[in-house]
């Protein structure tokens, strides 16, 4: 599985080995390796760590007006699927009340 040299020191990009790495970091350097070779992996997880780490932002913005509308959407649509895929309409769970001719009175 590419694992050779695994946890013996520094790799050629001067890291600490596998042994270092944090159990998700390690999981993901797994996949990474059998993808794409181990050296390719370890660059790879090091540019995925860039990455997540230039990211900005927070969840403040998902209020800001161009996202507003999104969630709204969001709910319509999945209302939209679960009434399609239960059979259950707005009118059927709450639609009238009143008695059938049928039920005692």
């Amino acid at each position: 599985m590419g694992s050779a040299g695994a946890g013996r020191g520094p790799d050629e990009h001067g890291r600490g080995g596998a042994d270092a790495l944090p159990l998700q970091e390690k999981a993901a350097l797994a996949i990474l390796s059998q993808v794409s070779g181990r050296s390719r992996a370890l660059v790879e997880l090091e540019q995925i760590k860039e990455a997540i780490a230039a990211e900005t932002g927070s969840q403040a913005e998902l209020l800001e007006p161009g996202f507003r509308r999104a969630p709204g959407i969001a709910v319509a649509l999945a209302m939209t699927f679960l009434s399609l895929v239960t059979a259950i309409s707005a009118t059927g769970a709450f639609g009238s009340t009143a008695p059938c001719a049928s039920s005692p009175s």
